[in-house]
């Protein structure tokens, strides 16, 4: 498996004085940046580090390199697919290798759309399907409405909403 969840000690707070133990995810032992924002943006503020919902993302990124496929080229029906071959095949890195229940499916599709949704925000296009009409009339301009959009004519974010800046190179912080 080319993904794995590796222990993190992620430096934050005014003066980069605390340090919070994270979850992220490694590709061949380099942290993947964008994922690991998310993961960030959802662990800063928590107790003890997420684990059930990293893993559902290892797991779904392995999915993707197995079938020759990346985060950001995905459509709706990859990840169909992809829900349906964990309900019904089961995959032999997912689990214990046995089909996953109902509730566990629900659980992979709150962990993938926060991510899709958070990529979405953070001004990365992604393919229409994954988006609702709503999301589409917000994010993407149209000829006519030009106002009120997240993300101008060339798929960049143009508004100030970006998160706070995070540190691009993650390694020097994962635990051994």
């Amino acid at each position: 498996m080319r993904f794995k969840v590796k222990k993190a000690l992620y430096p934050h707070g005014t003066n980069n004085d605390s340090w919070q133990p994270m979850n992220l995810i490694v590709d061949d032992d380099i942290p993947c940046t964008e994922i690991n924002r998310h993961l960030v943006l959802l662990q800063i503020s928590k107790e003890k580090p997420l684990t059930t919902s990293v893993y559902y993302l290892c797991i779904y990124l392995n999915y993707l390199d197995e079938h020759g496929l990346e985060v950001m080229d995905v459509k709706m029906s990859d990840i169909q697919d992809f829900l349906q071959e964990l309900y019904i095949d089961s995959l032999p890195y997912a689990g214990k290798g046995a089909p996953c229940s109902y509730s566990a499916i629900q659980d992979y599709i709150e962990v993938l759309s926060k991510l899709y949704d958070n990529l979405s925000l953070r001004g990365y296009k992604m393919d229409e399907s994954l988006y609702t009409r709503s999301q589409l009339m917000m994010l993407a301009p149209t000829k006519g409405h030009k106002k009120a959009h997240v993300l101008d004519a060339k798929g960049k974010i143009h508004t100030s909403y970006i998160p706070a800046t995070l540190i691009e190179d993650m390694r020097q912080y994962l635990i051994d």
